[in-house]
């Protein structure tokens, strides 16, 4: 590589690294931000001392009360980031479908320290129709419709294994015994569309991508690992998202420029002998 070439080159990794810095540090700062305006709009309807369970009932109540149920598609920080989806605190304000109040709910209980992640149901077809989220608390994994707003329980309020939701009968107690404790909306929930006999922890079907990494993923572990693949938490913020990804960035500029000095470094201690040789050769022809 040529001097000029490497000089070219440090000037473009510099200018990228400085723009993946400011990046990051915006990105920290509205993260930090709208992190601190979600726990402010639920601090009163949740209490910081109840139990995994209850918090999980009153985060799904605030919800229900103070997001409506109109979709709009917005971003994080930037429209480069819209396919990032909403974050939980512009579900709050703009609402969202079943996915987006799934994210608000994930988010809302991690601000408690309370363990969810989001399930995607898929139909005879394969195709992704409905999210929903477990919730782990101290009585067990609960199943909670974000959308519906109900919690798949059993008459004691015990909650529903996973697997027992594969029966339409099942289902349908629990949205009774929601539609008995006033919500009606549950009983809206369509159970022949909604089925809970193929369920996994990501919705493959959002993209040619994910449908092929998907593939190689039933390929390498099989279709049951693959299809219970724990989710990461990371996946529920956009804010996070993109800091994971412009520190990666970072990290990978200031790397390139510390080799491009070392290779400088050396190049020049290789050129200083041969200056210094050729020197001593003009020398002895003048003599």
């Amino acid at each position: 590589m040529t001097h000029r070439t490497r000089r070219g080159l440090c000037a473009i990794v510099s200018t990228l690294a400085v723009l993946l810095l400011v990046l990051s540090v915006t990105a920290l700062g509205v993260w930090v931000h709208e992190r601190a305006e979600l726990r402010r709009r639920v601090v009163d309807a949740i209490d910081a001392a109840a139990p995994p369970s209850v918090q999980m009932r009153q985060a799904l109540a605030f919800l229900h009360a103070n997001v409506p149920l109109e979709r709009r598609d917005g971003y994080f920080l930037l429209p480069l980031f819209r396919f990032l989806k909403p974050t939980a605190l512009e579900v709050l304000r703009d609402g969202g479908d079943c996915a987006y109040r799934a994210r608000a709910l994930i988010v809302i209980l991690n601000q408690y320290d309370v363990r969810a992640f989001k399930l995607a149901l898929y139909d005879e077809t394969g195709r992704s129709v409905h999210a929903v989220v477990q919730v782990e608390t101290e009585r067990g994994p609960y199943v909670v419709d974000a959308l519906f707003d109900f919690v798949y329980e059993a008459n004691d309020g015990r909650p529903l294994p996973r697997a027992a939701l594969a029966a339409p009968e099942v289902v349908r107690s629990a949205m009774t015994r929601a539609a008995a404790g006033g919500n009606t909306r549950a009983l809206r929930y369509p159970v022949e569309r909604y089925p809970y006999t193929d369920v996994r922890t990501v919705n493959w079907t959002k993209s040619a991508t994910l449908r092929a990494a998907y593939r190689a993923l039933v390929a390498i572990v099989g279709q049951e690992r693959a299809n219970h693949l724990p989710r990461p938490y990371l996946t529920e913020e956009p804010g996070l998202m993109v800091l994971a990804a412009s520190g990666s960035g970072l990290v990978v500029c200031v790397v390139l420029l510390l080799r491009l000095r070392r290779a400088a470094l050396a190049a020049a201690a290789g050129e200083g002998p041969a200056r210094s040789g050729l020197v001593r050769s003009n020398g002895d022809g003048a003599r």
